[in-house]
């Protein structure tokens, strides 16, 4: 059996959406969460075999990833960080990319098929996986399903439910998916993301609805269905969370879903999702303007704490107490700054705006559903970059970047890719 670069993105995949559960269940084997990092570096030699062959929709996302990853290694000897965790940096960040680089490069319109069953039973499975847990008692940062029992899981949860209610909400949009299948996804969504006390995630399903109303070219009456299935759905969400965490319901109708999600987890001096950038500038950087340009260099505001090893950098011990780990994008600005930040921007957009190209020129239903899915989810992931740290240290950033990388496979009519021929038996 000819193992190819398709295959590994797969298992990948698999791994992230099982292996979390398998490794808060049998600590034992925790080690499998470091499996995609060694799949990666398969997936690498796959990358460099087909260099050569990329065509010009591939050539300037290698550009921008190599240009950072230059100006990484480059910054950390002239900052002098130290190697360990220069290295720790890049892993947490690059072996995303990689894998984004690996789906652009490699997947086809026909792995679609079988990614939509792999997500389909995954979705499924995690409907009863995470009724299980509350009622063993784990709830709220605790009840995941698959994707664990650990504290956090949430996050990856969270991106795997926006991921598949964005699609189905725009396969039924477009006549491809019954009512029936659409209530299905809607009404287990809202009753994981009560269930967990993801209240972040009514901000997000109300967007997705909001992004399935404005783009979609669908029929009014199908627009007004799936508004008023919102509506009943999100006051039966907030009634349910009334109900099992009162105290939670209370916060919201203080402060509002918004309110909650600019203020919850602040650190000192006021850090936090919408202060982290000035916060940043005037405690951290004393308004230096090569910092605030460029960063502090990756590494630098980095920890590793795994088992008995760990190892803080100067700058975190610091500096911990502002919270600045549990942002994604205030964690890439002290490193990187604005041109960290630009580069994951111009990431995000420039996969918008593919699927929005992909939508004017594609005349498959199917494809256009998951276009106008692939225009919704990069403002989904900006928000969740602001939201949490999950892009960086969950599995979650796998999720996400795969998403981006659809647009550039999903239509090869409009983006030929040169023949995947590489596999294992013809390296070396």
């Amino acid at each position: 059996m000819k193992i190819t670069a398709p295959k590994i993105l797969l298992l990948e995949l698999v791994i992230i959406l099982y292996g979390n559960i398998i490794k808060d269940v049998i600590p034992s084997l925790s080690i499998i969460m470091f499996f995609p990092d060694l799949l990666n570096m398969i997936v690498l030699v796959f990358i460099f075999k087909k260099m050569r062959k990329v065509n010009k929709y591939q050539k300037w996302i290698v550009f921008i990833i190599c240009s950072l990853l230059c100006y990484d290694f480059i910054r950390g000897v002239f900052s002098k960080t130290d190697f360990v965790l220069l290295l720790w940096g890049i892993r947490n960040q690059y072996r995303f990319f990689i894998f984004l680089l690996g789906c652009i490069f490699f997947l086809k319109e026909k792995d679609l098929i079988k990614i939509e069953k792999i997500f389909q039973h995954c979705f499924v499975i995690n409907v009863f996986a995470v009724t299980i847990d509350f009622l063993l008692g784990y709830t709220r940062d605790y009840c995941g399903g698959t994707f664990g029992i650990g504290h956090n899981c949430n996050s990856c949860a969270m991106m795997f439910m926006c991921i598949v209610c964005t699609y189905t909400v725009y396969m039924w949009l477009k006549k491809l998916f019954t009512i029936k299948k659409l209530l299905f996804v809607l009404i287990c969504s809202l009753y994981w993301a009560t269930i967990a006390e993801i209240k972040a995630f009514y901000i997000w399903f109300l967007l997705i609805i909001l992004g399935g109303v404005v783009f979609c070219n669908a029929s009014v009456n199908k627009k007004i269905k799936i508004i008023v299935m919102c509506t009943i759905g999100m006051v039966s969400a907030v009634f349910m969370l009334s109900k099992i965490f009162p105290e939670q319901i209370e916060y919201i109708l203080k402060y509002g879903l918004i309110g909650y999600a600019k203020g919850i987890n602040a650190g000192i001096y006021g850090f936090g999702r919408t202060t982290a950038i000035k916060i940043a500038n005037e405690r951290m950087f004393k308004n230096n303007p090569l910092y605030i340009l460029f960063g502090i260099g990756t590494g630098n505001a980095e920890f590793l704490d795994i088992g008995s090893i760990k190892l803080y950098s100067s700058f975190y011990n610091s500096y911990k107490d502002f919270g600045y780990s549990a942002i994604f994008y205030a964690f890439i600005y002290i490193e990187r700054g604005f041109l960290g930040l630009g580069v994951y921007l111009i990431i995000f957009f420039k996969s918008m705006v593919i699927a929005l190209r992909n939508t004017k020129k594609e005349k498959v239903a199917n494809n256009i559903a998951v276009d106008y899915q692939s225009v919704c989810m990069p403002v989904l992931i900006i928000l969740i970059c602001i939201y949490d740290s999950s892009l960086r240290i969950s599995s979650a950033g796998y999720l996400a970047f795969f998403m981006l990388s659809v647009p550039y496979w999903i239509n090869n009519s409009n983006f030929p890719q040169a023949s995947d021929s590489a596999n294992l038996e013809k390296i070396g």
